[in-house]
């Protein structure tokens, strides 16, 4: 969960940086939907439980939400940035089917911080 959550701080931080020079080519954006698919992974070849699924799917929501709207900034609170939207964190083919969802889970997030203040 931790080293999932760290990999979206660092999606955040540096998404364009190239890991690894390949066709086509790994960039840290593209870290957290591998972390996601190397835990599913694991847990179809039964070489982890369930719960390690659980853990990392729990890591990356509970970092995306927290710097998506928790995130004390200079700008105020929450990155809003494209960078760090939630269509982001899926391939670029899907988002755009990803977007049609994605405004309605914004929106209900939105609702309820706003119910908090």
């Amino acid at each position: 969960g931790l080293s999932a959550g760290i990999l979206v701080g660092l999606k955040q931080l540096i998404p364009d940086h190239v890991l690894l020079r390949a066709v086509p080519a790994v960039r840290v954006r593209h870290l957290p939907l591998c972390s996601f698919i190397a835990a599913l992974f694991m847990m179809l070849m039964r070489v982890s439980g369930l719960r390690y699924l659980t853990v990392t799917i729990g890591g990356l929501a509970s970092a995306w939400i927290y710097l998506r709207y928790f995130q004390i900034r200079d700008t105020g609170r929450g990155d809003f940035s494209d960078a760090l939207s939630l269509a982001s964190f899926f391939p670029e083919s899907a988002q755009p089917h990803v977007m049609k969802y994605s405004s309605a889970v914004s929106s209900g997030v939105d609702g309820i911080l706003q119910k908090r203040q």
